[in-house]
């Protein structure tokens, strides 16, 4: 079974020692951020009525294949590297 969002969210709190989150909502995007020790973080990004597409990507085949919708008010590509980019590997 796949763990839900919450569960694998819970492991890396605690694996990373986090703190409580800070919740950014702006519009239909919502930003929860955990600070955590050794500079390390966790970060979850929500989009209202998003369905299973890369937010931002121009490939949406239907309603009925994604469920919800696409959305352009972020970029997963970008949010990731610029993630990874805030929290490189030791």
């Amino acid at each position: 079974m796949v763990p839900s969002v919450e569960e694998s969210l819970q492991v890396w709190r605690t694996r990373n020692a986090c703190e409580e989150p800070t919740v950014e909502e702006v519009g239909e995007v919502t930003r929860t951020f955990w600070s955590c020790a050794r500079g390390t973080a966790v970060e979850l990004i929500t989009v209202d009525s998003l369905g299973h597409p890369w937010a931002g990507s121009a490939i949406y085949p239907s309603r009925a294949t994604c469920g919800g919708s696409t959305t352009d008010r972020i970029f997963a590509t970008d949010e990731l590297l610029r993630f990874f980019e805030a929290h490189p590997a030791p």
